[in-house]
């Protein structure tokens, strides 16, 4: 039976051949080869030649595949290709549609004619993906073609077309002539008209194009990408009986590891930004560092901060700022002591302070550390700015960095030190005023019922003498001391001194000489105000200027009376004669050397005459002077600095010596043998 198709085939295919090569053209000339017919055989050859090529690239498995494909449909496609064949209109335009039918047919053929001649089959070749889908074409176009022929065979009646068809149809007269004539040259009922003809041949063409551009893009894709060859062969291995080679094993288990690997990446990230977003959320301002700042034992308000907390690690940290003010703070209380305490608490902070004045010019800027070695320098108003941050932390170790800063502004009110060196003093003695501890350069003030100097500098203090003159009525004192704008009320008692009296009987028999107020000289009175601003004395203190011993002839403050009866003297009764000596009187010898009793400036040094004569006035600074009336020569000059023991002059038998602080004169002995405290070395 597969013999006798195989036959009728044959002689099909010669008889067609024979045919086309027998009709004539158009033009009346010669034989002329059909233009569809070429150009379906060049399709079939470019597309065979397109599958070689693809061919090399598919692996043996495929072939083998397509092989044993063929061989179960071989003998059942040849019967029906055979049908198919005996069905197909002789005309030109009908073997342009089945121009790829008819070489299909002839490769079943070939392919079915070994097994036909008793020789074993050749091994069956699965189709690939591609031959598959052209497979799949080739029959819709054979359906559709055997559709146009049914309804192009049933009897209609002829339609001449309005207009020749878009391009010239070969093939379609010839296939009137040759298969619509009947009888008498009239055409046969089964004949095709010439607008369905036109219509028809028009199908088959762009049947046949789109049908060689799909084949020749899909081979092209096959060649250029591997993705869909990847997605054949997977499928084959999941078909195909035949075991994998580990080249494929190898290959298929890189593929699913890598989509598993990226779907275990994509999870695990899913999962760290869900859990990064929730310890995001969670992180609280609670965590923040919790800073207590106190400034001489007053807690300073903050004023801004800005801190990360670690979300994860110090790699990813959220941001807490919050601002309270721009302005400084206020603090209540006054601060009274040039070095006022700083401290933060909890330490390990690192600090920056800046301090400006009154005038916004700084003062201060630096650590914590270095401002312990700082003492403002007058009392005032100040403000201060504190930062307290951390850039510290590491991975190992995450920990919360920024800063918090304190804006606040304080007055410094220092209250000086003010201390008097006694609380009492006698008649004729000197009480002293030290004040120290002061935030000014300014001098301190001292005023009250006492006439006091003015206060000159010593060392880091100020001094300032109270002399006590011989007649000071007895009592207590209020002093005033102003300094860095704060007054401090001092009291002083003034106790009665020793110093006795004495009676003459006569005028002649009082003491000479002696210098009283009344004359005074007024040499020596215009100097008494003078007062230089340093202390010469203060290391070396006063000493007695005489190198012998002594004898006073007339005591500081003792009065002299003369004819007083025993009941004045009893009653210490003045009889209206009684004079007082505001210096003292001293036995001396003729010619003996007189010295300076300390360190000082020579004001005055020659002769005044009268009872005065030669005399020397020196100024020790701060207003005490010393000053020797009646000496027997002079050896210095008014400008000349002298020092402690050096030689100033002579005496004769009696000198007067006085010493005066500022214009009141004191008691001086005690001065010059170095027994007053307020005038002491040191």
């Amino acid at each position: 039976m597969s013999e006798e198709k195989q036959e009728n085939t044959a002689q099909q295919g010669t008889g067609k051949t024979s045919h086309a090569a027998q009709q004539p053209t158009r033009d009346g000339g010669g034989e002329k080869p059909d233009n569809t017919t070429k150009a379906g055989n060049a399709s079939a050859s470019s597309g065979q030649d397109r599958k070689k090529s693809g061919g090399t690239s598919s692996s043996r498995r495929r072939r083998k595949r397509r092989s044993s494909h063929k061989g179960h449909s071989g003998s059942g496609a040849a019967g029906q290709n055979q049908n198919k064949s005996s069905q197909q209109p002789k005309g030109d335009a009908g073997e342009k549609a089945g121009g790829s039918k008819q070489r299909a047919e002839q490769s079943v053929t070939a392919a079915a004619a070994p097994a036909q001649a008793g020789e074993p089959a050749p091994e069956k070749k699965p189709l690939t993906t591609e031959e598959l889908r052209k497979e799949e074409v080739r029959r819709a176009l054979e359906k559709q073609s055997e559709q146009d022929k049914e309804r192009a065979s049933q009897p209609r009646e002829p339609q001449q077309p309005e207009s020749p068809p878009a391009w010239p149809v070969q093939g379609t007269e010839e296939a009137g002539s040759s298969e619509g004539n009947g009888k008498g040259g009239e055409p046969s009922p089964d004949a095709l008209d010439e607008a369905q003809q036109a219509r028809l041949a028009e199908i088959t063409r762009t049947v046949q194009v789109s049908v060689e551009q799909i084949l020749a893009g899909a081979e092209q894709a096959a060649g250029e990408n591997g993705s869909d060859s990847a997605a054949a062969d997977d499928l084959d291995d999941d078909t195909s009986d035949e075991p994998l080679t580990a080249a494929d094993r190898a290959g298929s288990m890189g593929r699913s590891l890598v989509r598993w690997l990226v779907l275990v990446l994509g999870g695990i990230l899913i999962i760290a930004m869900v859990g990064v977003g929730w310890l995001y959320c969670n992180a609280s301002d609670e965590d923040l560092p919790q800073i207590t700042i106190t400034f001489d034992g007053q807690t300073v308000e903050t004023a801004s901060y800005s801190w990360h907390v670690p979300v994860v690690g110090n790699s990813f940290k959220r941001t807490y700022s919050k601002t309270f003010h721009r302005d400084p703070v206020e603090l209540t209380e006054m601060v009274d002591t040039s070095s006022p305490s700083l401290s933060v608490s909890p330490s390990g902070y690192e600090t920056m302070l800046t301090i400006t004045d009154e005038n916004d010019e700084e003062i201060f800027s630096g650590s914590l550390i270095e401002y312990r070695k700082f003492s403002f320098p007058a009392n005032g108003s100040y403000t201060a700015e504190l930062v307290v941050s951390t850039e510290t932390g590491s991975s190992q170790n995450a920990a919360i960095t920024g800063k918090q800063t304190y804006l606040f502004q304080f007055t410094i009110g220092i209250r000086p030190s003010v201390r008097l060196n006694t609380r009492s003093v006698v008649q004729g003695g000197v009480a002293s005023v030290r004040v120290s501890n002061l935030q000014s350069d300014q001098a301190p003030t001292l005023s009250g019922t006492l006439d006091g100097t003015d206060f000159v500098k010593l060392g880091d203090a100020w001094v300032a003498f109270v002399p006590i003159p011989y007649d000071q009525a007895l009592g207590g004192y209020v002093l005033q001391v102003t300094a860095d704008g704060y007054t401090e009320n001092l009291e002083l008692s003034v106790t009665a001194g020793s110093f006795g009296y004495s009676d003459v009987s006569s005028t002649r028999s009082r003491v000479s000489p002696y210098i009283g107020e009344e004359d005074y000289p007024e040499e020596v009175k215009a100097l008494l105000d003078v007062a230089d601003p340093e202390l010469y004395w203060t290391e070396s203190g006063f000493v007695q200027p005489f190198l012998r011993s002594i004898d006073v002839a007339m005591a500081y403050g003792a009065p002299e009376y003369v004819g007083r009866t025993r009941t004045e003297r009893n009653g210490g009764i003045d009889n209206g004669t009684g004079r007082v000596a505001e210096n003292v009187v001293v036995e001396t010898r003729w010619g003996d050397t007189i010295i300076s009793p300390a360190d000082g400036r020579v004001l005055l040094a020659g002769d005044l005459g009268g009872t005065a004569g030669n005399t020397i006035v020196i100024e020790h600074g701060g207003g005490v002077k010393t000053i020797f009336f009646g000496l027997g020569s002079v050896g210095v000059k008014a400008g000349d600095m002298v020092e402690q023991g050096e030689s100033i002059g002579t005496t004769v038998t009696r000198t007067i010596v006085e010493v005066r602080v500022g214009d009141v004169a004191v008691e001086p002995l005690s001065i010059l043998r170095g027994e007053n405290a307020a005038l002491q070395a040191g």
